[in-house]
C-alpha cells in the first residue's frame, strides 16, 4: 500500500498542482518534496523548508500531518494557525518531537478554505462544491451542483482562469479553486486527491440547483444571473462586489442602449422580495452594503447592472399547473414589482419574446421564475430563480382561511406593511384578498413565501 506522501508526489508527477510539501520518515530523512521555491536541498533543514514555503504565500503558516504505515488515518493533524507554525523554529521543534514518537510527517502550506474560492469533488459530469469549506463538504447538505462544463465556465467567469483537470472523467477528484496563486506550481487550483472508479453511477443530466452554500456567499440574484449568462441567455453586463466571493463581472453589453444608465441592486444570501434597495444610478458598493446591512448578516453582495432601454418590463412565473404567467407594464418594472403600478395589457410581440425566453430557460432548468426587460427587440433576464409557483388563476396561495382581509397594494408603504403582517396572519389563520397588484409582484412572492391563503381581486 502506498503511503500518503508517495500518493501526493505521484499526483504532482501526473501534472496536478498540490499544496507545497516536504515529507520525512521516522529516521528524520527527507522522503518527498514539492516546493515552488528552489533551495539547496542537500543542506536544507526543516527551518529552511518552512521559510521557503512562507516566502511563496500570504498565509504565514504551515500544517503538520502525521501517519504510520500500519495506520494511515486517525493520526494527529496540527493546523498551523492553532499551533503557531508561522515560526520556523516552532515547527522544527514540533517535528523533532513527532519523529521521536515514530511518526511519518508531511509539512505542507496552509491554504485558507475561506479565501473566497471553493472546494469540492469533480466526478463524471458532476461538480459539487461549497465556499468556505474543504472537499469533504460534499458529505454535507447544501453544496452547489453543476454539470462539469458549466462549472468550468463558472470558474473562468468568476475567477478568470481555465481549470485544468489532468484526469479522465472516471476519476473522482477532490479539488479546490482559489482567487490567488497556491501550491507548488503557483496556480489557482489544488488537487487534494484523485481516485479512479470502476463504474460511474451518477445522473445523466445535472440540473443546476440554488440556493446553495456557494450561491448564498455570492448572493442569490448574482448567482441566478450568472447561471443564465453561462447558459447563453441575454443578461445585461453585471459587476458583482461581494463580501466573500472576490469581484467579478459577466453578461453582455446592452448594445441597443445609447446611455450610461446603471442600476445598483442589493443581493441577499437568499431571495427576500422587495426588502433591500434597488437604485438607479451609481452608489458606492461598500457604502451601500454598510447602509442596507450594517451587521453583515443579510447581504452577500452588491451588483451594478448596465441599464436597458426598457420598452416594457415585468416578471414571469411557472404557475401551479406548469403554465407561463406573464405580467408587466410599459417602461421600467420596479414600480410594478413593489405595487406602485398595476399590470398592463402587454403587446403580443412582448408576450412572444418573454414566452420564447421562458421556453428556453425551462428546457435548461425546469420550472423558473424571472424578471425581464424588453428593449424593443428581445427580452433580457434581470433576475432568475428556479422552481414552480403554487399560484393558479387568481389564487396566489391556496387554502381555506378563517376569514380574508383585503389588502390594497396602492398604498406605497404596503410592501413592508404586508411583510410585518404575515406572522400575524400565519398565527391566526386569516387570508388575504390582494388588490391593485400582480400575481408575479413582490406582494405575491411574500404571500407565497409565507404560505398565506390569498387571491387577487
Amino acid at each position: 500500500m502506498k503511503l500518503k506522501d508517495e500518493v501526493l508526489d505521484e499526483l504532482a508527477a501526473s501534472g496536478a498542482n498540490v499544496a507545497q510539501f516536504v515529507s520525512y520518515g521516522p529516521d528524520g530523512k527527507q522522503r518527498f518534496l514539492r516546493l515552488r521555491q528552489q533551495i539547496n536541498w542537500r543542506d536544507a533543514s526543516v527551518k529552511d523548508v518552512v521559510t521557503a514555503i512562507h516566502q511563496t504565500q500570504s498565509d504565514p503558516n504551515v500544517n503538520i500531518r502525521t501517519f504510520r504505515p500500519e495506520k494511515p488515518d486517525g493520526n494527529p493533524f496540527l493546523p498551523g494557525p492553532k499551533f503557531g507554525f508561522h515560526d520556523p523554529a516552532t515547527v522544527a521543534a514540533k517535528v523533532k518531537e513527532l519523529l521521536a514518537e515514530g511518526f511519518h510527517l508531511i509539512i505542507n502550506e496552509n491554504i485558507d478554505p475561506s479565501d473566497g474560492g471553493f472546494s469540492g469533488v469533480l466526478y463524471g459530469d458532476l461538480f459539487e462544491f461549497a465556499s468556505r469549506d474543504i472537499p469533504r463538504c460534499v458529505e454535507k447538505a447544501g453544496c452547489a451542483r453543476l454539470p462539469r462544463a458549466m462549472a468550468l465556465d463558472l470558474i473562468q467567469a468568476v475567477y478568470g482562469f481555465n481549470f485544468e483537470v489532468p484526469f479522465t472523467a472516471d476519476f473522482r477528484v477532490e479539488c479546490s479553486v482559489h482567487p490567488g496563486r497556491v501550491g507548488y506550481l503557483g496556480v489557482r487550483q489544488i488537487v487534494w486527491e484523485a481516485e479512479r472508479k470502476d463504474q460511474i453511477s451518477l445522473p445523466g443530466w445535472i440540473t443546476p440547483n440554488w440556493p446553495n452554500r456557494f450561491s448564498k456567499d455570492m448572493g442569490d440574484k448574482a448567482f441566478g444571473l450568472l447561471v443564465a449568462h453561462l447558459l447563453g441567455f441575454p443578461v445585461p453586463a453585471t459587476h458583482v462586489f461581494g463580501r466573500v466571493i472576490p469581484y467579478f463581472a459577466f453578461g453582455f453589453g446592452t448594445r441597443r442602449w445609447d446611455g450610461r444608465e446603471v442600476w445598483m441592486r442589493t443581493c441577499p444570501h437568499e431571495q427576500v422580495p422587495g426588502k433591500f434597495a434597488t437604485l438607479k444610478g451609481w452608489r458606492s458598493p461598500a457604502r451601500l452594503l454598510a447602509k442596507e446591512d450594517p451587521s453583515g448578516e443579510h447581504l452577500a453582495s452588491i451588483i451594478l447592472q448596465e441599464g436597458i432601454r426598457a420598452e416594457y418590463s415585468g416578471a414571469a412565473i411557472t404557475d401551479g399547473v406548469g403554465e407561463l404567467v406573464i405580467e408587466g407594464k410599459a417602461g421600467c418594472g420596479d414600480s410594478f414589482m413593489v405595487g406602485m403600478s398595476r399590470p398592463e395589457q402587454l403587446p403580443k410581440r412582448v408576450q412572444d419574446a418573454v414566452r420564447y425566453l421562458w421556453t428556453n430557460l425551462h428546457n435548461s432548468l425546469g420550472d423558473v421564475r424571472f424578471e425581464w426587460v424588453y428593449d424593443g427587440h428581445e427580452a433580457w433576464v434581470v433576475q432568475l430563480h428556479v422552481g414552480r409557483s403554487v399560484s393558479t388563476g387568481n389564487i396566489i396561495y391556496p387554502g381555506f382561511p378563517k376569514k380574508s382581509r383585503t389588502f390594497d397594494a396602492a398604498d406605497v408603504a404596503s410592501l413592508e406593511t404586508l411583510r410585518a403582517l404575515i406572522p400575524e396572519l400565519q398565527s391566526c389563520g386569516d387570508g388575504v384578498i390582494l388588490k391593485n397588484a400582480g400575481l408575479t409582484s413582490h406582494f405575491g412572492d411574500l404571500l407565497r413565501g409565507g404560505k398565506v391563503p390569498s387571491r387577487l381581486e
